[in-house]
């Protein structure tokens, strides 16, 4: 008994001494050797015994930051600058345009001026490539920096009116010289309609600017015509610009080409022009061609012709200008507009 007593007693001595050296070591004690009654809890293990992440810093002392995502509304933009000019104004689609986007320029100029040059530059003055898309707009595309828009106006120069009488213009002249454009406007004469038998006569003297309407809208074919205004139509059909500087009245110019070619003496400029006197002139402008031996015994009234127009009257019948109504020509009836158109158109035709 005393033997088993003193074994237990060493055993006892010899647990006691070696556990503080095992806890040392790292070493675990029995809880039922040692005494310890409170267990060492391991603040960072989960249930299964794995670390737990607390979203702390990591192993290297790093933080990690959080995701952020760009927002598109926040991208860079880049200020177009417009100064201003004489002559005109430049407009810009925007103000502010963000790298790669298409950029348009309006081009205003004002009344009188042209565009005469556009540029665009960045801030280093380095020229930005632009493209004309149409006669008044260009465009470009918008690099990684502001930019400026120069643009030079330049006044146009008033046309030259020609002021000689030998001047060939476009529109008026005797149909088949070269250059001659026609009146491309309908024409607006509400008095002359498809059935009346002056209605191409006065199409063609519309179309080639020798004779306008007593108002935009009315031709008065049956109005009669002035001496005047016969000169001005014969001087338009020798490209003399009637409507350039035409002196003291609205005739004179007209009356000076008609008195110096030999048309007319000049008198009687308002007087109402007769058929026969028509004749002469358009036969005088022809160069007084010599007679004809037309026979005019199929017109009753003949003899009733003026003896210094028969010959002109005979040319003018023997061409088709002058064809007459009832086997009467009505030598000294006045020529009315619808008349004159007629005989002009024959007589260029």
């Amino acid at each position: 008994m005393k033997k088993e007593l003193l074994a237990a007693l060493l055993a006892l001595s010899m647990t006691m001494t070696m556990a503080p050296a095992a806890l040392a070591a790292g070493g675990e004690a029995d809880d039922s050797t040692t005494g310890i009654v409170d267990p060492v809890e391991t603040p960072d293990a989960d249930e299964d015994g794995a670390d737990q992440d607390d979203g702390g810093d990591n192993d290297s002392g790093d933080v990690t930051p959080p995701d952020e995502t760009v927002n598109p509304s926040k991208a860079a933009t880049y200020y177009v600058h417009v100064p201003s000019v004489t002559g005109g104004e430049i407009i810009p689609s925007t103000r502010n345009a963000a790298e790669d986007s298409r950029v348009t320029l309006s081009v205003h100029p004002e009344d009188g001026y042209t565009c005469k040059s556009l540029e665009v530059t960045d801030i280093r003055g380095r020229v930005i490539s632009t493209r004309e898309t149409d006669s008044s707009t260009f465009s470009f595309t918008m690099p990684a920096a502001r930019v400026t828009v120069t643009a030079e106006f330049e006044q146009q120069a008033p046309a030259a009116l020609p002021d000689s009488d030998s001047e060939v213009f476009t529109g008026l002249g005797t149909p088949g010289v070269s250059g001659i454009v026609l009146n491309p406007s309908p024409m607006p004469f509400l008095d002359v309609q498809g059935g009346d038998w002056y209605y191409s006569s006065v199409e063609y003297v519309w179309k080639h600017y020798l004779m306008s309407g007593v108002s935009d809208t009315m031709f008065d074919p049956d109005a009669a015509i002035s001496r005047a205004m016969v000169w001005t139509l014969l001087a338009r059909m020798n490209n003399v610009r009637t409507d350039v500087n035409p002196g003291a009245t609205w005739y004179e110019r007209g009356m000076v080409w008609a008195v110096e070619h030999g048309v007319t003496d000049g008198s009687d400029p308002l007087g109402v022009i007769t058929r026969e006197d028509l004749a002469v002139m358009l036969w005088r402008n022809a160069g007084a061609p010599g007679g004809s031996n037309m026979d005019m015994s199929r017109f009753s009234d003949f003899s009733s012709v003026s003896s210094y127009a028969q010959t002109a009257v005979r040319w003018a019948v023997g061409r088709g200008i002058m064809n007459g109504s009832g086997g009467k020509l009505n030598p000294q009836g006045t020529a009315t507009r619808a008349s004159v158109a007629a005989m002009i158109a024959r007589y260029t035709g």
